[in-house]
């Protein structure tokens, strides 16, 4: 669930070989105004990217080293027939907008049926942030305790309702502890919620340019974290992205092993790829604590 998908980008279109459309993606029901991307920047083409780009995966040849194309995470994992990826638009202009929508949004794709559930979107409490990261994202924080409580507790609620689906969530970039953050704080006593940090190239806990203010969120409770620098993905256009970075590129890099491992045990339930995930990451020391492990 996010800002939509450029589904005309040859890594979900396909690429035409003679008359044949190869390596495309099937989107599902995905409804056609998600089917354009409304964020400038293209959140949510470069996530859907990272969790399932597929452009030379039906051509049978091996990916050159120039080539500018990528393949996400998920190609591949099941016959074309069953892979289905649905993305469903929201609103990031304001956190209250922004949750309305997702929760909109959610209910929308429970009647789809889906087993994983990507989220790299949240919401602190101003009050939480220092003065420098509040200036940043003013539009995107809640002004008060109250404000927060009402935005955080219908995400309590839909998560205690479908145990059966897995939602990652991002922890967000802020530079604070997690547990200030929704829907990621829900990972803490939920297990079929992820929360995702990221880390650098050295693993160490991300810092984002352009002035290196803003850190990835951390906390003891934290469950995993993943590359949030610099990360290769697909954006609006047609082109690509060379340094998406946040905990936005690090949730969906966890989305899309999770969604391995449902493809190869599919009788698996959210907490046992929850546990499988934590441990079987490689152990991480960073400034503050970043999650049991990391995936590089």
């Amino acid at each position: 669930i996010d800002t939509g998908i450029d589904a005309a980008h040859p890594e979900f279109s396909g690429e035409l070989v003679g008359t044949n459309r190869i390596g495309a993606v099937d989107l599902g029901n995905t409804p056609s105004g998600a089917k354009t991307d409304s964020e400038s920047g293209g959140h949510g083409t470069q996530v859907a990217g990272i969790i399932g780009a597929n452009n030379l995966l039906s051509l049978g040849v091996p990916l050159p080293g120039f080539s500018p194309q990528m393949n996400g995470i998920l190609s591949g994992a099941l016959e074309e027939s069953q892979y289905k990826l649905v993305i469903e638009n929201l609103n990031l202009a304001t956190s209250t907008t922004q949750t309305i929508t997702v929760l909109a949004a959610l209910e929308k794709v429970l009647k789809k049926n889906p087993q994983i559930i990507n989220l790299s979107l949240g919401i602190e409490k101003c009050s939480d942030l220092s003065f420098i990261i509040r200036n940043f994202i003013v539009q995107k924080c809640a002004k008060t305790d109250q404000e927060f409580s009402d935005l955080d507790k219908p995400f309590q609620k839909f998560f205690n309702s479908n145990p059966n689906i897995l939602f990652v969530a991002a922890a967000g970039n802020e530079d604070v502890d997690f547990s200030f953050m929704t829907p990621a704080h829900w990972s803490i006593l939920m297990p079929n919620v992820i929360s995702v940090g990221a880390t650098n190239l050295n693993d160490e806990r991300a810092a984002f340019f352009p002035l290196n203010i803003p850190k990835s969120n951390f906390g003891i409770k934290l469950n995993l974290s993943a590359p949030g620098t610099d990360v290769y993905a697909s954006k609006t256009g047609g082109g690509y992205n060379s340094n998406f970075s946040g905990t936005s590129a690090s949730a969906p890099m966890v989305t899309g092993v999770a969604g391995l491992i449902k493809a190869i045990r599919p009788g698996l339930d959210p907490s046992q790829i929850k546990h499988l995930l934590q441990i079987t990451s490689d152990p991480i020391i960073t400034d503050k604590p970043i999650g049991l492990g990391c995936f590089t």
